[in-house]
């Protein structure tokens, strides 16, 4: 029995080597084979680097929206452009491209991806476009930049990346950032990633995050706990604009920097009522990745 789970160790560790190759995902492998956990839900790809499988879904385009869905997504999204562009506010589509759009190169060879011309993020931002929607295209701006703009071993953008994201959707609303370079983004923290957590529960990650410094001034009010608080206010700079910002988990990232260029935003994690609740705002941006587009649509299709 002894020699019998002793190889079935050995086949694990071995078969999640030559599978996908860090000694990371080997372990994963090993702890699926035992109990049968959430580690299916990672992907080494190469360089330490790890990939979420259900973001890479779309870029496989193994979870490609049909054309009838992705024209009543556009068109949900664009009745809520019309509807604010009425009564003077601003709206901004995030769209934010999935990890493996930025960052192939660090993919495990057997993976390859699909047409970005033919992704689900894509072929909305045509059709938004098309309509006059302000929908600014993330991928080209993401990548090859200084610093990393997606973290190793996490789903998500660094704080780099939602610096840039953040300073490009604003610009095109018609608004500034205070205005930092890749030299100011020298405040290194401890940012362990959920898909190291995924694949490694216990086991301490040693990915680290830059940070600007100084850091955006802002206040939330009342103080929040964390930026995963369902509703969050703030108080900025005293001449910027009225923001209302409803986001999925990509936000977190983006708060500071809204938070700071703002006189006031209102900060959501939700999507329900969301031309409504931003009313007398002066732009209103609706924050979804690449991966939650079905989602997205089926929550607006709810609502109406």
């Amino acid at each position: 029995m002894k020699k019998a789970f002793v190889c079935l160790i050995l086949l694990a560790l071995l078969g999640g080597w030559l599978l996908q190759g860090p000694l990371v995902t080997a372990w994963g492998y090993f702890n699926r084979v035992l109990h049968g956990t959430g580690q299916e839900q990672v992907v080494a790809g190469r360089n330490g680097w790890l990939y979420f499988r259900e973001a890479l879904d779309s870029t496989l385009g193994t979870r490609r929206m049909s054309d009838a869905d992705m024209d009543a997504l556009a068109q949900a999204l664009c009745d809520i452009h019309n509807t604010l562009a009425q009564q003077g506010t601003a709206f901004v589509l995030l769209v934010v491209p999935d990890k493996a759009v930025v960052y192939p190169q660090h993919l495990p060879w057997y993976i390859r991806p699909h047409a970005p011309e033919d992704s689900n993020r894509t072929r909305l931002l045509a059709r938004l476009d098309a309509q006059g929607v302000l929908a600014p295209d993330l991928a080209p701006l993401l990548r090859e930049n200084t610093l990393p703009t997606y973290l190793p071993t996490d789903t998500h953008w660094s704080a780099y990346g939602a610096w840039l994201a953040a300073r490009e959707t604003l610009t095109r609303a018609g608004y500034t950032l205070p205005d930092y370079t890749a030299a100011d983004f020298t405040r290194i923290e401890h940012s362990p990633g959920d898909l190291h957590r995924m694949i490694l529960p216990g086991v301490p990650d040693a990915q680290a995050d830059a940070f600007p410094a100084p850091a955006p001034a802002y206040r939330a009010l009342p103080p929040m706990r964390s930026a995963d608080d369902m509703r969050i206010t703030t108080r900025g700079t005293p001449n910027g604009p009225a923001l209302y910002v409803a986001r999925d988990s990509f936000g977190r990232a983006l708060l500071p920097y809204l938070a700071s260029a703002a006189s006031s935003m209102t900060f959501v994690r939700t999507y329900a009522h969301f031309a409504d609740n931003a009313r007398g705002c002066d732009a209103a941006l609706l924050v979804v990745a690449e991966r939650n587009l079905d989602t997205l649509l089926q929550l607006l299709t709810e609502e109406n």
